[in-house]
């Protein structure tokens, strides 16, 4: 299991890409959100 927090704590509502990447995972399989929207105050 992976935990993302981001650093651009901005509360814009813009919408933000997210990348998961594994290096030599040949045999691994990565499930993720491909973003999230950074909900407004």
């Amino acid at each position: 299991m992976l935990a993302y927090v981001p650093t651009n704590d901005a509360s814009d509502g813009k919408y933000r890409k997210i990348k998961v990447e594994v290096k030599n995972g040949d045999k691994l399989r990565v499930s993720a959100k491909a973003g999230y929207w950074a909900t407004e105050k």
